[in-house]
């Protein structure tokens, strides 16, 4: 329980390049300490371990923890997306893609939302659900802009009606 050892110990596991040992610990230690911000820390701590290990299931238990703690943010994100889409789950890519757009607004979280539906296409989404998740920020972009994007939109769409319904949204929006 001393801080001082604990930190010795990480640091003694990082020089012996051992990630996944630090990382666990980490969890470990920090767990009786709900919604403290040395937990959170302690929990970034760990998933930057393990990524850098390479663990993907650890990887996926720890971003939930840092989830159900409110403590997840966008550093998390990036790599987190790469596990789900390896693993093609896409309950931790919604975790992630959730985390990325959290402080984004008008066209950079709609080409972000666009980014996404085409990655949850990749992953196996009905393209026309993926097609609503990347609509929902359009109402905040200038016509103009949005061309570019529902372009990319109607590009997902499994045949030439879907491709139409997105234009056809897109005038409802304007």
């Amino acid at each position: 329980g001393d801080e001082g050892c604990r930190q010795q110990f990480v640091s003694l596991a990082d020089d012996l390049r051992k990630p996944v040992i630090a990382a666990e610990k980490l969890v470990q230690w920090y767990a009786p300490e709900t919604g403290s911000p040395r937990r959170a820390h302690a929990l970034h701590g760990a998933f930057t371990r393990l990524v850098a290990a390479g663990e993907d299931d650890k990887i996926v238990a720890v971003a939930r923890e840092l989830a159900r703690t409110r403590s997840a943010d966008v550093d998390i994100a990036e790599p987190l997306e790469r596990v789900a889409i390896k693993t093609r789950d896409l309950d931790v890519l919604n975790m992630a893609l959730e985390l990325k757009v959290r402080e984004l607004s008008g066209v950079a979280r709609a080409d972000e939302m666009v980014r996404q539906a085409e990655v949850l296409v990749m992953c196996g989404l009905e393209p026309s659900q993926a097609i609503m998740h990347g609509e929902r920020a359009l109402g905040s972009v200038n016509t103009d802009r949005a061309e570019p994007l529902l372009q990319r939109l109607a590009g997902l769409a499994d045949n030439a009606e879907h491709k139409i319904d997105v234009y056809e949204r897109q005038t409802d929006r304007c």
